[in-house]
């Protein structure tokens, strides 16, 4: 990477740090585009330069999270484990994770949150995670002789509960705490994913 390519990495960074800071500090209402600059120690154009707009920015920052995600996930999944206990493990760490940081699932998954977001193809690029949970289902299938349609099937059943369950907890339906709502899902993926298959 030439140097000039460095520069401007660099300086994107310190925006998508700064754009982070702020949100997690004050949520989305608090951003714009003179206190981003500030923070970042930049002229409220900058931003211009380097993003285009404050949608860009904010793809970016989102962008960020999701390979924190990533991150957080790989780590906690770098055990020799069978498919199925690796697909609980990865859905509980999930959980556990925006459990820890429930403002961060706002942020990410929730339309209020992303209300400055005009355009689908700015919200964050979980394609990774999606991989390695569909190959996780795709090895499960293997593990229980499932069909890959049933696996996938499985994976259908079990995503969308867990947002659910988020969901549910976010409107007040349902007023889990964070150890009954991990106990919760870890009891619905053992009906769904048994420990052994007979």
């Amino acid at each position: 990477m030439v140097d000039k390519e460095k520069r401007i990495k660099k300086r994107r960074e310190y925006f998508v740090k700064a754009t982070r800071e702020i949100i997690e500090e004050e949520g989305m209402e608090g951003l714009n585009v003179r206190k981003i600059a500030e923070r970042a120690g930049y002229a409220p154009a900058t931003i211009y330069n380097y993003f285009g707009n404050l949608n860009s920015l904010l793809n970016a920052v989102m962008d960020s999270y999701a390979a924190d995600i990533m991150k957080w996930l790989q780590d906690k999944l770098s055990l020799n484990l069978p498919a199925a206990k690796k697909l609980k493990a990865m859905y509980m760490e999930f959980a556990r994770f925006f459990l820890e940081k429930t403002e961060l699932f706002k942020i990410i998954f929730m339309n209020e949150s992303l209300g400055t977001v005009e355009d689908e193809s700015m919200m964050p690029n979980f394609a990774e995670m999606y991989q390695l949970r569909i190959g996780l289902f795709h090895a499960l299938a293997d593990e229980y002789s499932y069909s890959k349609d049933d696996a996938l099937r499985l994976e259908g059943i079990i995503t969308p509960m867990l947002f659910g369950m988020f969901y549910a907890r976010r409107f007040g339906i349902s007023r889990l705490e964070p150890e009954r709502f991990l106990q919760e899902l870890k009891s619905n993926i053992e009906y769904l994913i048994p420990e052994s298959r007979d």
